[in-house]
C-alpha cells in the first residue's frame, strides 16, 4: 500500500514527489512476520519531451519477528534446544535512479535501485538491482520488449546467510486484441549464484497475461 504526492514546478519540466508506503509479509508455517514503512522523496526532470531522469532516496523502517533456536539451561545438567521469539528493528537506505528515452516507436529505460524486501524463505533481504529494458511498438496492435538486470541480494535479518547474485534476461510480446483487451506473453531466464554455499542454479519462467481495462469518468 502506498501514497505518492506529485507537484509540477513552474518550469513545467521538473516534478517533485513524496512517497510513503507500507508492506507486510506473514509466514504462518514458521511464525515469522515482516513489516516495513518506507518514506522517500525525489524528483523527475524532463530535459526534452523524449528524455527524462528520475532520482529518489529515503529510508526503510523495518520490523522483523522470527522464531530462533536457543540453548535452554533451566533443567541443567540437562540441556536442550527450544524456539524463542526474537524481534528486531532496523533502518536501511532506499535509492533509485532511472533514465527514460523515447523514440517514435521505441523506448528505453535503465537504472539502479537499492531497497529492502522479504524473501520467499522467510528472511529479510537488502538488494541492489541494475536494470535496463527496451520496447518496440511494431504496429498499432503488436509490440515487443526485452529486459535484463543484474541483481545482488544479501540477508539483513538475524541468522540469515543469504548471499546471492542473479542475472535475469526477459523477452516479451504484447498484442492488443481489442480496444480494451490486451494479451502479454513472455519468458524469463535467471542465473543464480549462491555466494554463501558456492553453488549455481538456472530459473525458467513463462507467462501469459490477459488484461481488460474499462475507464470510468467522473465530472462535477
Amino acid at each position: 500500500m502506498n501514497l505518492q504526492l506529485n507537484y509540477l514546478l513552474k518550469n513545467a519540466k521538473t516534478t517533485v514527489a513524496a512517497i510513503i508506503l507500507g508492506r507486510a509479509v506473514d509466514y504462518p508455517t514458521i511464525d515469522n512476520f515482516y513489516r516495513n514503512i518506507g518514506t522517500y522523496a525525489g524528483l523527475e526532470h524532463k530535459f526534452t519531451e523524449d528524455w527524462s531522469v528520475s532520482l529518489f532516496g529515503g529510508l526503510n523502517y523495518n520490523w522483523f519477528a522470527s522464531e530462533v533456536a536457543v540453548w535452554d539451561f533451566e533443567a541443567f545438567p540437562l540441556v536442550r534446544m527450544r524456539q524463542q521469539k526474537q524481534e528486531t528493528f532496523s533502518v536501511t537506505p532506499f535509492f533509485n535512479i532511472e533514465g527514460n528515452r523515447k523514440w517514435e516507436k521505441a523506448g528505453l529505460a535503465f537504472g539502479y535501485k537499492l531497497d529492502q524486501s522479504a524473501s520467499g524463505g522467510g528472511t529479510v533481504l537488502e538488494y541492489h538491482n541494475a536494470y535496463a529494458r527496451v520496447n518496440y511498438q511494431a504496429t498499432e496492435r503488436f509490440g515487443a520488449g526485452m529486459g535484463g538486470s543484474l541483481y545482488y541480494s544479501t540477508g539483513s535479518s538475524p541468522g540469515s546467510t543469504y548471499d546471492n547474485l542473479v542475472l535475469y534476461f526477459s523477452p516479451e510480446l504484447n498484442y492488443k486484441i481489442t480496444e480494451r483487451l490486451s494479451a502479454v506473453s513472455g519468458y524469463r531466464y535467471g542465473w543464480r549464484h549462491d555466494l554463501a554455499r558456492e553453488r549455481t542454479a538456472d530459473r525458467h519462467f513463462v507467462w501469459i497475461n490477459l488484461s481488460y481495462a474499462y475507464p470510468l469518468h467522473y465530472q462535477r
